[in-house]
């Protein structure tokens, strides 16, 4: 079935008992130097970020209804978490929902969230519930 093939490539699983998709392979993003760029959020590689999100899109094709929390993270420092600290994960967040959409995901189903540092996983990268 669907779900199975999509599993066995080992970019995503997912946890029916906690309703989350585990991004297995990492959806990597540019590094930000505050001084020096604003809070955009652009892939390391958009090929392998695309292919990761094309796995992700397939698992909400098999959970048609399903609601799906995105949330980007950082791993910034307690003493610098601010409004750039929070863009720049909103932002992450917004780049991925942004991604599903163009892969045929309704953006209705998503909402894209920004959890820097301690409010997150205190790593970069993106978590969907």
């Amino acid at each position: 079935d669907k779900l199975k093939e999509v599993v066995g490539k080992g970019n995503v699983s997912v946890d029916e008992k906690k309703g989350q998709i585990i991004i297995r392979k990492a959806v990597d993003f540019e590094p930000r130097v505050r001084a020096r760029a604003g809070p955009t959020a652009e892939f390391v590689d958009k090929g392998k970020a695309m292919e990761i999100l094309r796995d992700v899109a397939g698992v909400l094709e098999v959970y048609s209804t399903a609601q799906v929390a995105i949330e980007g993270h950082t791993s910034t420092k307690d003493s610098d978490l601010d409004d750039y600290a929070f863009s720049l994960a909103r932002n992450r967040a917004a780049k991925v929902k942004a991604a599903l959409e163009e892969l045929g995901i309704s953006g209705s189903r998503m909402t894209a969230e920004g959890k820097p540092g301690k409010y997150g996983t205190g790593k970069k990268g993106v978590l969907m519930r």
